[in-house]
Order: structure tokens, then C-alpha cells, then sequence
């Protein structure tokens, strides 16, 4: 899944519009964070992994 904070936050607020809890916005920020983070850190070491 390829995401950017960019295309997250509009998903996070239409969510928080259409009432969805806070808590579980918050999580769906969060792991797209780690996912995009996961994403950086793999390109950022790929030379020694491969």
C-alpha cells in the first residue's frame, strides 16, 4: 500500500467527518506511518541487505 502524509491526513478527516472514533483515525495514521517508515528504511539500507 503506497501512502504519503499528504493523501492520509484528507482520508483521516473525511473519516473523523463521517464519525469514526478518534482513537481509530489515530491508528490508521499511525500504521500508515510505520508503513511509510518501514518503506524509507528499507531503501535506505538496501545497499548492505542485497
Amino acid at each position: 500500500m503506497y501512502a504519503d502524509i499528504f493523501g492520509t491526513l484528507p482520508v483521516a478527516e473525511a473519516l473523523v467527518a463521517k464519525g469514526v472514533g478518534l482513537g481509530t483515525v489515530l491508528i490508521f495514521v499511525i500504521v500508515v506511518t510505520g508503513i511509510m517508515a518501514i518503506g524509507f528504511l528499507f531503501n535506505a539500507f538496501r545497499l548492505w541487505l542485497f
